[in-house]
């Protein structure tokens, strides 16, 4: 438990305990599949059905923004694939549905690569961090440095 609640290391448990940290892993390996047994009623995936009719409306449309006055506030904004004035916005969510990183605003023509590599985003990965992101997000050589994995799902 000390391993899930602290983050603590097999070494350091190993050390604390006064065994090898290969039995820390056998340990922590037995309780993890102990507590999903028990525990993996708990976990809900909706369907895709359901989580459409559930996601909040703000999300149902891309960010689409009142024009720019600024002629360039208008080129950077003006989207030819929506056909309308965009902000686009970085988010990541974790795997229980919490954000845990927003980036600032940028226009709309602004490619999802420049607004990944400008953001802090990076820097809240930790090694062997994994993820997910659609066709566009040309990052996996920028993940590898950073010692985590992408993972494009199948899609159209």
């Amino acid at each position: 438990m000390m391993k899930l609640r602290l983050g603590s290391t097999n070494a350091d448990l190993a050390q604390r305990f006064a065994v090898s940290a290969t039995t820390v892993t056998n340990i922590f390996t037995i309780w993890v599949k102990l507590l999903a047994s028990e525990l993996g009623c708990l976990i809900y995936n909706p369907s895709y059905e359901v989580f459409r009719k559930t996601l909040p409306k703000k999300f149902h449309k891309p960010g689409l923004i009142e024009t720019p006055s600024d002629p360039a506030l208008k080129a950077a904004t003006w989207s030819d694939y929506k056909h309308h004035h965009t902000a686009k916005i970085l988010l990541s969510i974790t795997p229980n549905g919490a954000f845990n990183f927003v980036s600032k605003a940028w226009g709309g023509r602004t490619s999802d690569v420049h607004v990944t590599r400008e953001s802090v985003f990076y820097d809240i990965l930790e090694q062997h961090d994994e993820v997910m992101a659609d066709r566009g997000f040309t990052i996996a050589e920028d993940l590898l440095l950073q010692h985590a994995k992408l993972h494009i799902p199948p899609g159209k």
